[in-house]
């Protein structure tokens, strides 16, 4: 489905539901919604579109989209109240993308590094920005709201489900507000009891935190891969800043060694897929861990095989990961089949 396409849709279904709205739209992806009391809406359908761009559940998403200017409309005549307040967890840019608009940004202040404590009205469809009036409205201090925020979150979530994995872990509790769960300390309390070394976390995206420890062997560079390609291609995303719980709460922590490394292999595997095979090659040079870069690049390998990518890409990925690990038995074995179902010649040996 084309961007074109998705505008036109979403527009049919638009005044469907409202049929005295007028409709305006410049671009694809951003339609302009006027209604018959001269409100005026910006409806942007980026997001929506790059997760439906197929065009698999696309009416369903668009008609989500609706419920929920329907029920912005219905929050203007009736403000929300105190008890659906929540703490979100935001990136920098997250409110420099606000601001940029033109509009004042919701109440808010620092958490670590470049993630924001944001303060929003959860509501069934959509989040509000709690701003400086609703504070006066409800008659509450910027004190209070936090308190509250916390207090109210538990009920905004589902029950926190924590899922192992070799590297670390992540933790799922519905699918919209995970981020906001670094903010519950007893969470990380009990955590902290079944784990060694420090806890460090990162929240990527809005709906995704990932965790492991200081002492897990490749814990911080298997986290800093997921979150950093999260942060790459993922939806409402955050940061790909790692945390390290203390006592006092969170703090950055740098990983500087292992984010170059990630960094550059990164780069690397996006060299591979353009097919700049030597530029490729001196960026994986390099890299000071070249088992992992071959795990990694086999991994993006895997992916593409199963997306059906352009065959010669699929090769060239496996051959980069076995010129870094050439005695692993396993990965040839995946070269020499991915040749196969390729349909590519014979590797050289």
């Amino acid at each position: 489905m084309s961007p074109q396409d998705f505008t036109q849709r979403f527009c049919d279904r638009l005044r469907t539901r409202m049929s005295d709205a007028e409709t305006t739209s410049d671009e694809p992806l951003s339609v302009e919604v006027k209604l018959p009391d001269d409100t005026v809406l910006q409806c942007s359908l980026g997001n929506i579109f790059a997760s439906h761009e197929d065009g698999q559940d696309a009416d369903e998403a668009i008609e989500a989209f609706l419920d929920a200017i329907e029920e912005a409309l219905a929050a203007q005549s009736k403000p929300p109240e105190a008890d659906c307040i929540i703490p979100t967890v935001r990136s920098t840019g997250y409110l420099e993308a606000i601001s940029l608009e033109g509009k004042d940004r919701p109440l808010h202040h620092p958490l670590a590094g470049d993630l924001w404590v944001v303060y929003a009205f959860d509501l069934p469809s959509f989040v509000q920005g709690v701003m400086p009036a609703d504070c006066e409205r409800l008659g509450l201090s910027e004190a209070e709201i936090r308190k509250i925020a916390l207090e109210n979150l538990p009920g905004h979530v589902e029950e926190p489900e924590l899922h192992w994995m070799d590297a670390g872990g992540m933790i799922t509790a519905g699918g919209y507000h995970e981020a906001s769960l670094l903010l519950v300390d007893e969470l990380w309390e009990e955590l902290a009891k079944e784990v060694e070394g420090d806890l460090i976390a990162c929240v990527p995206a809005r709906d995704t935190l990932v965790f492991t420890s200081t002492a897990i062997d490749g814990g911080i560079t298997r986290t800093l891969d997921a979150a950093i390609t999260i942060v790459e291609t993922g939806d409402h995303v955050n940061s790909s800043t790692l945390l390290r719980r203390t006592k006092s709460g969170w703090e950055v922590y740098e990983a500087a060694t292992e984010r170059a490394l990630i960094e550059a292999i990164h780069e690397a595997i996006r060299l591979l897929m353009a097919g700049e095979t030597e530029p490729a090659r001196a960026k994986l040079a390099g890299v000071t861990d070249r088992d992992l870069a071959a795990e990694l690049i086999h991994d993006v390998a895997d992916e593409a095989m199963t997306e059906q990518e352009d065959a010669a890409t699929v090769v060239r990925l496996c051959e980069a990961a076995l010129e870094l690990s050439p005695s692993d038995p396993d990965l040839r074995q995946a070269l020499e089949t991915l040749r196969s179902e390729a349909g590519s010649p014979d590797a050289d040996n």
